[in-house]
């Protein structure tokens, strides 16, 4: 738990607390509470926290920035442990590089892909494809030189 006090003159302090999961009890006196999931009653400080740590469902996201040089930001999201793999390819189907392949704890996971560091690629389309469980996503991305 950390603190501030607030703008000069005042005795207001704000609390930014941060948990993982259920509610939490903190002792407060005075508590300015602006901030969604924090509330204030009869004297103490609860945090509603939801479960926002794990995504709800796979997905594989768009790379940003895209078009890219020399290197772009790949995000994907697991919900559950799995064994997962993200592999990059060139137009004609072959494997240009092995961005993960092992097995990942549920979360918001990104990467990032230099197109320098596999050999100075050449500009054109690239595809990333996503294997994590049963979950099989492809998308485009586009180097520029």
């Amino acid at each position: 738990m950390s603190s501030y006090q607030g703008p000069a003159g005042t005795d207001t302090a704000k609390y930014y607390i941060t948990a993982d999961y259920g509610i939490e009890t903190f002792p407060s006196n005075t508590v300015n509470v602006q901030y969604h999931g924090l509330y204030e009653r009869e004297g103490e400080l609860k945090i509603v926290v939801n479960d926002s740590t794990k995504p709800k469902y796979f997905s594989l996201g768009t790379n940003y920035p895209n078009p890219f040089n020399p290197s772009t930001i790949i995000k994907y999201n697991i919900p559950e442990v799995c064994y997962v793999t993200l592999k990059v390819y060139n137009t004609l189907g072959k494997e240009i590089a092995t961005l993960v392949n092992e097995i990942q704890d549920a979360g918001y996971k990104e990467i990032n892909f230099g197109a320098s560091a596999n050999g100075g690629l050449p500009s054109g389309v690239y595809f990333y494809r996503l294997y994590a469980g049963n979950f099989v996503s492809i998308n485009k991305m586009l180097l520029l030189r």
